[in-house]
């Protein structure tokens, strides 16, 4: 699956940007892991509101319009070194990701957890629901 993470610039636009992610369960957010040096880092901590989508990697035996995808709207908070969230950020993340452990000691790098509130989810052409905040929080400790 492939995500992006879409936050607003000091100008009051939207910016987007593909972004790796992890899933928490049992903190249920996901775990991103971006540079110092990316627009969308200063986004996200100048404001902490987002959103992120998520989706499969389009191939050409479907349409783009049937590609099932979902969109968060997220809270993100940035997980400082000598927070005791840090290690267990790290190991999430590195869950996923093991090959990117070399990169995780870069101290120009930032962990951010978002925290979903609100789901939007396309299944299909046509097929789009609302998920609720109770099927949200479901869904998230499920995976």
């Amino acid at each position: 699956l492939v995500g992006t993470i879409a936050c607003i610039d000091n100008d009051g636009w939207p910016f987007q940007a593909l972004v790796p992610y992890a899933v928490w369960p049992q903190e249920q957010c996901f775990v991103i892991h971006i540079s110092s040096l990316a627009k969308h880092t200063r986004n996200l901590l100048q404001r902490p509101k987002a959103a992120l989508s998520i989706f499969d990697a389009f191939s050409a035996e479907q349409s783009v319009h049937e590609l099932p995808r979902i969109s968060f709207q997220v809270r993100a908070q940035v997980v400082e070194r000598s927070a005791a969230l840090f290690e267990q950020a790290r190991a999430v993340y590195l869950m996923r990701f093991p090959e990117r452990d070399f990169i995780t000691e870069f101290t120009d790098f930032h962990f951010f957890l978002l925290s979903p509130f609100r789901a939007r989810q396309v299944v299909g052409f046509g097929q789009a629901k609302t998920i609720s905040e109770a099927q949200l929080t479901r869904w998230m400790a499920a995976i």
